[in-house]
């Protein structure tokens, strides 16, 4: 019985002990700061990284916006820019960059031509100080040597006779044409004629007649081609005479034919390759010989004066005056018309 008593007594002096602590401690505990869960740590360093991603979008966006229109200079020949409906996306702001970087890239190239261009003119006029002017002499010694060169390009140069010739074959245009004669690998679907002729070498013979480079196309003025020319002649088997080359185009409207004239001597522009600064001649490059139409005169050895030529979208080959395309035949060139090649068969 004691021992019970004994036991009931210690009991109760724990209990009381322990609730004492409890009251004691819980005290504490209210007053101590919640600790912030590892989870909602990460969820505010994500949002405060978000945050930095829109601004460094939103800088990238303001760097990709053109400025306004009236800021940025249209290039040469455009009027207005396109406009753009809602906001425009980056995909359009890039279009917009890549054109004014080619633009820019064009003055460029243009600038630099200009600077060569008159550096050359400078150091040739430096050279030829002191030195002779070429005589007609010189030049008429030196014309072995140039019917020679010709020749080796497809040129028949008979100074004697004021006459070049080459030969051509008839081919089969499947548009109107822009040219009288092209070279092999010209724009053939638009030729009357394909001829085996260098135009370097041609245009070479050309001058050493004594011909001058004739003044460009003025689209503005409604001017054609200006200044010295050549009748063009052609003939195959079967012609009594070499015939007029506009006899063989008519009108594709009406089937009035092209008006006789000559084919001044636009002896095709030269232009400089920026990268190697060397020239060329656009006729060797675009294999351009004999143009009809305005648009490519200067690109060619020899372009049409008339102002009928002026629309591209004219003349075709009259098949009653031409020959069977694939027909071989040579092309004449002289300084003034021959009378009896002027009579019709």
């Amino acid at each position: 019985m004691r021992i019970i008593l004994i036991g009931i007594l210690a009991a109760t002096v724990v209990a009381g002990a322990i609730v004492t602590l409890v009251n004691t401690v819980s005290p504490i505990q209210a007053t101590t700061p919640q600790v912030v869960p590892q989870e909602s740590r990460r969820v505010a360093a994500f949002e405060a990284r978000l945050t930095q991603i829109e601004a460094r979008l939103a800088e990238i966006v303001s760097h990709l916006r053109p400025p306004p229109q009236d800021e940025r200079p249209l290039p040469d020949g455009v009027a207005s820019r396109p406009a753009f409906e809602g906001t425009p996306s980056v995909g359009q702001h890039l279009a917009d960059l890549e054109g004014s970087l080619f633009d820019f890239e064009r003055e460029i190239r243009r600038d630099l031509r200009n600077l060569y261009d008159a550096l050359r003119r400078r150091l040739d006029q430096i050279e030829s100080k002191g030195l002779p002017v070429r005589s007609v002499a010189d030049s008429r010694a030196a014309r072995p040597d140039l019917i020679k060169r010709v020749r080796t390009e497809g040129i028949i140069y008979e100074p004697e006779l004021e006459q070049i010739s080459f030969e051509a074959v008839m081919a089969t245009p499947t548009r109107a044409l822009e040219f009288i004669a092209v070279a092999p690998g010209g724009r053939a679907h638009e030729s009357l004629l394909v001829v085996n002729a260098g135009p370097m070498a041609l245009s070479q013979a050309i001058a050493d007649l004594g011909l001058k480079e004739a003044l460009d196309a003025d689209f503005e003025q409604d001017l054609p081609p200006r200044g010295d020319g050549l009748v063009v002649y052609a003939t195959w088997d079967g012609k009594k005479h070499p015939v007029r080359i506009e006899t063989l185009l008519k009108d594709g409207r009406n089937g009035t034919g092209l008006p006789r004239g000559k084919f001044a001597f636009t002896a095709s522009r030269t232009f400089l390759d920026t990268k190697t600064f060397e020239d060329h001649l656009a006729a060797d490059v675009y294999h351009h010989v004999i143009a009809l139409s305005w648009k490519y005169n200067m690109d060619a050895v020899l372009a049409c004066s008339l102002k009928e030529a002026r629309d591209e979208n004219t003349w075709i080959p009259d098949s009653a005056s031409c020959p069977e395309p694939g027909t071989s035949m040579r092309v004449i060139l002289r300084k003034e018309v021959v009378p009896e090649w002027e009579l019709r068969d």
